[in-house]
């Protein structure tokens, strides 16, 4: 895809009113800052780099009021703020590492009264993929003490794919998010070689309780299929602005879990399946009502894309 249309996606993005937004990571003003920040880095764009400077302290100022949640909560506005830290756009202050450190404590408290990991209205694994952002291969106290934690992660991990606890839960009740979310963070754990022996074992549990679930959105399952490196063609003879809602939000998954080829693989079978999709999508971002979300998504999706395969033209 070319690297203009991200241009086009920046300039919707200039005129929208983020003030109204709320501060979500998802179709919020976190994602708008993200966007931004990552948009700066791209076109080396001060204005873009301004605008996420302006949007953060006004995200700040409302975390204390949100829930303890990834998409729509405090876990993801933390979440995004180390991403950009990790790759050297954030400073980071007191400020940000208190938030860190309330947010980390209210997990290990929510940890320790449970008996399973059960987030209230978000099927994800928000806990493991927030706790992973933290982790760097450094001979440091706080490497150490992190990786304690996701060792911990990983016993939660086996809970989750193979304990029943009668009335309350069951692995076959697990919804496909919730297990692709999983199935990221066993992956990443496995990549840093953190209990390697258990990760591996778990990550090959997995397809079985993906068989056992009855109700497989097809986000869900697209994003599942190409974690396992499987094909999972595009489900097909939709709108045009069903595939741009799709695609973005494959997007802000492959921002969230670092895999490219969660957007790009779906880029490229939707080119050759629908080889005007190209100037459709223009079209659409450029002139027709389209969400916050679904552009910021599409913004991820081209600008990891882009960067893995050198900005390609």
């Amino acid at each position: 895809m070319k690297r203009e249309l991200v241009d086009d996606i920046y300039k919707r993005l200039l005129n929208e009113d983020w003030k109204d937004l709320p501060p979500y990571l998802k179709g919020g003003q976190m994602e708008m800052c993200m966007f931004m920040a990552l948009y700066s880095e791209y076109r080396n764009s001060r204005k873009a780099r301004s605008l996420s400077a302006r949007i953060l302290p006004e995200v700040i100022k409302l975390i204390q009021y949100l829930p303890n949640r990834l998409l729509d909560g405090k876990t993801g506005i933390a979440w995004g703020m180390k991403f950009l830290f990790n790759n050297a756009i954030l400073e980071e202050d007191d400020t940000i590492r208190n938030i860190h450190s309330n947010i980390q404590n209210e997990c290990l408290n929510y940890c320790f009264v449970t008996p399973i990991y059960l987030p209230e209205k978000e099927y994800l694994f928000s806990i493991g993929i927030y706790w992973a952002q933290l982790f760097k291969q450094e001979d440091s106290l706080e490497r150490y003490i992190i990786e304690e934690r996701l060792l911990a992660l990983v016993d939660e991990c086996n809970r989750q794919l193979h304990c029943t606890i009668k009335g309350i839960y069951s692995p076959k009740d697990m919804s496909l998010s919730m297990l692709h979310s999983i199935l990221y963070f066993l992956k990443k754990m496995n990549k840093e070689h953190i209990d390697s022996y258990q990760t591996q074992k778990l990550i090959e549990s997995v397809e079985n309780i993906y068989n056992q679930i009855k109700s497989k959105e097809l986000l869900d399952d697209y994003i599942y299929h190409v974690l396992i490196k499987k094909t999972n063609a595009l489900p097909p003879n939709y709108t045009a602005n069903f595939y741009l809602k799709f695609l973005g939000n494959l997007g802000f998954y492959s921002l969230l879990y670092n895999y490219p080829d969660i957007f790009s693989t779906a880029l490229k079978q939707l080119n050759e399946q629908r080889p005007s999709f190209y100037s459709e999508a223009t079209r659409i971002i450029k002139k027709e009502n389209i969400s916050i979300e679904t552009l910021c998504g599409w913004g991820f999706g081209l600008l990891t894309h882009t960067k893995q395969n050198n900005y390609e033209e």
